[in-house]
């Protein structure tokens, strides 16, 4: 079986540990620049080289000629064979001071237990190597490991402890018997176990029980059994791309001109005249007066008629044009509602607040790392909720000249006015197009946003296709749980978390140097640049005035970094 291991480097001023994960072959420990587990120069004196060889399962240590291996005998070692367990001692050749002990042993810790199964506890209960214990171990490094587990009138305690490498309680080291409490980690050889409310839970892998009810805990949402994961095809809604455009009104029905009295102040005229004429000229015709007066009289009833009715059909193509237009933008509006809607929840199908991020977590979601690094939503974060300008925004064609005398002309512009905005949408960040994102407020405050963005990109994209880098004080403790991430572990066993010297001259050497090589293949016909990385700077380190700096005004064209 193919396990991780864990260098421990201790002298009375250094402590360090460093992780060989299973598929790492061969690693330099030291304090040159060669070196991928690094260690300050400043603390020993002179520079330090080990090499870590795997072959068949089997690990040797190499040495520079400056310190040799000791084992605790009279021999100087400059390559030996390592395997777990072993306390080594390095050496200085001149003067045979000690210069670090070394510890190798297997990261039990690197594999995480499912804590799947488990027993309720009875008065007493043995976990030992022994075929005869309730609960029998088989491990390949301890062959007399036994605890025991009995219930007196304080709880349940753990007595009667042997081990070979060692029996921790929550990763301390315990000789004595100690009471267990609520939500205790107890590990034996490897062995992890966990206690709470009367119940241990357990891995059942390597382990068998006697005598007593076991029960499996069902706790997920998918066939698949935890934690394998298989990446589903995404379900995917997308943005409507179809314009919405609004009509201008009608143009207005031409008002009459008619002016009732101009109309009809020709016949008048010409009855009168026609009357002043007769009178005049009395040995005229009566009857030829009387046509007359007749004819302009049937004149001015036609006028005074075509008046009316012009009115009237003006208020009817009026009151028609109204009624029309008012009906189509109501229409208008219950269409660009809906899209609106649908805009909204398109949005909230993509971008989740940190509680649902975490839910998708803890049912083991098939939403899980569901971004691909092709998606349009792939490096967007989600920041809150706000009024956003819509995507679809409406067209309205603007008028040259504004007519304050028709109210149905100012609608279209009106309506875009009133829907260019969504309220309560989702707040999203681009990151992969920016060079650098610049967080301005309050402590408490930033770290809650930024906390958010972490969590946000560490469940939605997949550690494969992102990788996070932070640079915090070294005093900052808020960042505990950051650990528990697969995103900010490198290809070298360590994590991507700048807190101090050593580190900073680790991340930031193989992020200039894996932004050289990128900054040269960018320019390449089909190169690819790789997993995605994103920086987020808690604490400077001094790297304004380090090298990588210069790529911080090109980063999204390189490495999508912030």
């Amino acid at each position: 079986m193919d396990y991780q291991y864990k260098v421990i480097i201790s002298n009375r001023t250094v402590y360090k540990e460093f992780e060989i994960p299973t598929d790492m072959e061969g690693v330099r420990l030291g304090t040159t620049s060669f070196c991928e587990f690094r260690l300050n120069p400043e603390s020993f004196f002179g520079d330090i080289e080990i090499e870590f060889t795997e072959l068949d399962n089997k690990w040797n240590i190499d040495c520079s000629d400056n310190v040799y291996f000791s084992r605790g005998d009279m021999r100087k070692l400059y390559s030996t064979e390592i395997k777990h367990g072993d306390i080594i001692s390095v050496c200085y050749t001149n003067t045979g001071n000690e210069a670090f002990e070394l510890r190798f042993m297997i990261d039990f810790d690197a594999k995480v237990p499912n804590y799947n199964w488990y027993v309720k506890l009875p008065q007493t209960i043995t976990i030992a190597t022994e075929e005869g214990a309730d609960i029998v171990l088989h491990s390949q490094f301890g062959e007399k490991s036994k605890v025991v587990i009995c219930q007196d009138s304080s709880g349940y305690v753990l007595s009667e402890i042997m081990s070979t490498f060692g029996v921790l309680k929550n990763a301390i080291k315990i000789d004595e018997k100690v009471i267990l409490n609520g939500s205790d980690f107890i590990s034996i050889d490897g062995f992890q176990f966990y206690y709470k409310k009367g119940k241990l839970y357990f891995d059942k892998e390597n382990i068998r029980i006697n005598k007593i009810s076991v029960f499996e805990i069902f706790h997920q949402n998918n066939e698949f059994e935890y934690p394998l994961f298989n990446r589903k095809t995404r379900v995917k809604k997308k943005f409507e791309n179809t314009k919405l455009t609004i009509l201008d009104p009608p143009a207005e029905p031409t008002k009459p001109q008619n002016n009732i009295v101009m109309n009809l102040l020709p016949a008048v005229g010409m009855i009168a005249l026609t009357v002043l004429v007769r009178g005049v000229m009395s040995n005229g015709s009566s009857s030829f007066v009387l046509f007359s007066v007749c004819s302009m009289g049937m004149g001015i009833v036609t006028s005074v008629l075509g008046f009316v009715n012009g009115n009237k059909q003006y208020k009817l193509d009026s009151e028609k044009r109204v009624k029309e237009y008012t009906s189509y933008i109501e229409n208008k509006k219950e269409q660009i509602e809906l899209t609106r809607t649908n805009e909204l929840e398109t949005m909230q199908s993509m971008f989740y607040d940190t509680a649902l991020d975490t839910k998708i977590v803890d049912t083991f979601d098939e939403r899980l790392f569901e971004r691909l690094p092709e998606d349009e939503d792939f490096l967007v974060t989600y920041l809150g909720k706000g009024k956003i300008k819509a995507k679809q925004q409406i067209i309205n064609k603007e008028k040259e000249s504004f007519e304050t005398s028709d109210d149905l002309n100012q609608i279209p512009g009106q309506i875009a006015a009133e829907y260019e905005y969504i309220d309560d949408a989702p707040i999203t960040l681009e990151i992969k197009n920016a060079n650098a994102i610049g967080i301005i407020g309050e402590s408490n405050s930033t770290y809650e946003l930024c906390k958010n963005m972490i969590l946000d990109i560490a469940i939605r994209q997949y550690y494969g296709d992102v990788k996070i880098f932070l640079l915090l004080s070294e005093c900052d403790n808020r960042f505990e749980w950051i650990k528990f991430l697969p995103h900010i572990q490198n290809d070298f066993g360590r994590r991507n978390v700048v807190t101090d010297v050593d580190s900073k001259n680790n991340i930031f050497e193989y992020l200039f140097k894996e932004l050289t090589m990128r900054e040269e293949l960018k320019n390449q016909k089909d190169a690819e640049i790789g997993i995605h990385l994103v920086v987020f700077v808690f604490d400077e380190h001094g790297i304004k005035n380090h090298p990588v700096s210069k790529f911080i005004s090109e980063a999204a064209s390189i490495i999508h970094a912030n």
